[in-house]
């Protein structure tokens, strides 16, 4: 899935607080040491499947140091969050989000 346009990449690069990106040629993840907001997590389509989504969140909550935060997470994408729950994540609050047509 497409990240919300909080999480895209041109806000991550102008974000105020410092950001690390974990990973290799196979997926990464994007995680703000200081809150343990994670906005982005991507795993290529002909590896997923084989556990580099799990460690990629355990790599980035060990360099953090606390619990990750995921947020912005679309509930008609099924599979990012199955992935999430089988991976241990909570939801916490669900969010609703208006466009306003022009």
């Amino acid at each position: 899935m497409e990240p919300s346009w909080q999480n895209s990449t041109a806000s991550i690069r102008r974000a105020r607080e410092p950001f690390d990106i974990l990973g290799d040629d196979r997926g990464y993840v994007v995680v703000f040491p200081s809150n343990g907001d994670v906005p982005q997590l991507a795993v290529r389509r002909d590896v997923r499947r084989q556990g580099i989504g799990r460690s990629l969140l355990d790599a980035a909550a060990a360099h953090a140091g606390k619990r990750l935060r995921i947020m912005n997470i679309d509930d008609r994408q099924p599979g990012i969050n199955e992935f999430l729950q089988h991976c241990g994540a909570t939801r916490l609050v669900r969010q609703i989000e208006m466009v306003r047509s022009l």
